[in-house]
């Protein structure tokens, strides 16, 4: 049975564009800004952040992999996020040779 060409599959390739990519980045990056306003519901201000910036590697992995599945841009966007993370802890033998 052929496949329905407008149907959405996580794991078919999947060709993005580029500026908008960059533009989503730089939007996302002007809610996070937003986001420390008072406006914010104090319900969402300790995790707006968090979200927004995983959401912002998630573009970026996407403006530099135009050809990859979006499965694939969410576990490499995962991935550097956990990475970014566990670099921050002290107990972390792996990274603690560089600091002071």
């Amino acid at each position: 049975m052929p496949k329905r060409p407008n149907t959405f599959n996580l794991l078919d390739g999947y060709h993005r564009k580029r500026p908008y990519y960059g533009l989503l980045v730089v939007l996302t990056i002007g809610a996070g800004l937003l986001s420390r306003t008072p406006y914010v519901p104090a319900l969402l201000y300790p995790y707006i952040g968090d979200v927004l910036y995983a959401l912002m590697m998630y573009f970026l992995v996407g403006f530099c992999a135009i050809r990859a599945t979006p499965l694939k841009v969410a576990v490499i966007s995962l991935a550097i996020c956990f990475g970014i993370e566990f670099g921050q802890l002290k107990w972390f033998k792996l990274f603690v040779w560089n600091r002071k």
